[in-house]
């Protein structure tokens, strides 16, 4: 829900931005973490449980009173009737009055925009179909997708079994692995919160298609550095050394990159009806497959050894053509012109398409809005021999 409220709540020019840092807490807490498990690995008993179990109880104590003092979004607010409230929260957020024009603007756009969605609406076997005029069907899959291809970057490999690795592919004693691995975290979390300068200005697609190919680099360097020294003991130190920085590398790219664009993506590209269930399908997709992946790396690793990493490197350059291909931008624009951006291109195919594909917000867009708002301003009056009805 976390992404979903904060994308309902913000305007398009900060929206990325925040759902970053949301993220990107998650990577800050997987930083935090690394460092438990490092200081706990000196200890023995029941000490060694108990205390992450009862550090993670402290975060609810903190959120619980605070919030039933969090408003609901206002775009839920419309779409369930409650005009008034919905009015209240906008105008809280925009930090005008009830009145003002900004204000009645985004009212009258989210409106607008619920009120053709609305206008076609089919039943659900016509969405599974992908026969509905919004796509709602796509755009849950290309949700669904942000968090596959996430997970089958290798990053929950890397992430869980990072110290084994270290020991038992590189050759590191213990101590020093888990340090190294509290070390990556700590910098997987600084190059997390880079995104904030080039999450708005480069856009969500290509940050995902940069972040492809680097990945697919830190992976090829990684199983190629890794084979050499398991061939040649006499330089397994120097090429351990240069597999532990390109781990450390791939981490510092997948941050900005891979690690909060997915859950971006999907707070943004469903309708307003679909898109809590979008990002619901989106979020069992990255507990699924991040599932999966954990799953089979231990074993992986043993029968493959180095070869292991090159799975994730083809899969990582295969992602570039498929967000080249299938991927729209969504970074500038109003949530309520997603509704428009797929009516107007059917087509899955998005590469080409201008509109489809630039960072800011197209002025068809705009004009789209603006004809919306009018249309539902119009007052049909109707004149009658005793009254006029309005």
């Amino acid at each position: 829900m976390s992404p979903v409220y904060l994308g309902e709540c913000v305007k398009p020019h900060l929206r990325g931005r925040l759902l970053v840092i949301g993220a990107s807490s998650n990577v800050a807490s997987f930083a935090l973490a690394s460092w438990i498990n490092y200081a706990l690995a000196f200890r023995h008993g029941a000490l060694q449980w108990r205390l992450p179990l009862a550090i993670q109880l402290v975060f609810p104590f903190i959120i619980f009173p605070i919030a039933p003092f969090v408003p609901e979004s206002p775009r839920w607010l419309l779409l369930v009737g409650r005009d008034d409230a919905a009015k209240q929260v906008i105008s809280k957020l925009n930090n005008e009055s009830i009145t003002g024009d900004s204000m009645m603007t985004d009212y009258n756009s989210i409106k607008a925009s619920i009120r053709l969605e609305r206008s076609h609406r089919v039943p659900l076997i016509d969405v599974l179909r992908n026969r509905d005029k919004t796509q709602n069907l796509r755009r849950l899959l290309l949700s669904c997708g942000t968090q596959f291809m996430q997970q089958f970057t290798g990053i929950n490999s890397l992430g869980f079994y990072l110290p084994t690795l270290l020991h038992e592919s590189v050759g590191l004693d213990l101590q020093t692995s888990r340090l190294l691995a509290a070390v990556n975290g700590t910098i997987y979390f600084i190059a997390a919160f880079l995104s904030l300068a080039v999450v708005d200005r480069l856009g969500r697609r290509r940050l995902m298609l940069y972040g492809s190919l680097a990945m697919t680099v830190c992976h090829l360097i990684s199983s190629l550095t890794l084979k050499t020294a398991q061939e040649d003991p006499s330089r397994m130190k120097t090429f351990g050394n240069v597999t532990v920085a390109f781990f450390v590398i791939y981490h510092a790219v997948f941050a900005p990159t891979w690690a909060g664009i997915p859950w971006v993506y999907a707070a943004e590209v469903n309708s307003i009806g679909w898109r809590t269930r979008g990002a619901g399908a989106a979020t069992a997709t990255n507990w699924v497959t991040g599932f999966a992946v954990v799953q089979f790396t231990k074993v992986g690793i043993d029968n493959l050894q180095w070869a292991f990493f090159l799975i994730f490197a083809i899969l990582c350059l295969l992602f570039f053509p498929v967000v080249y291909c299938f991927y729209p931008e969504t970074a500038g624009r109003k949530l309520e012109d997603m509704d428009e951006m797929f009516i107007r291109n059917p087509s899955w195919f998005v590469f080409g398409k201008t509109e489809m594909i630039q960072p800011t917000r197209p002025q068809a867009f705009i004009d789209a809005e603006m004809a919306r708002i009018s249309e539902s301003q119009v007052t049909i009056v109707e004149v009658t021999p005793d009254k006029t009805e309005k």
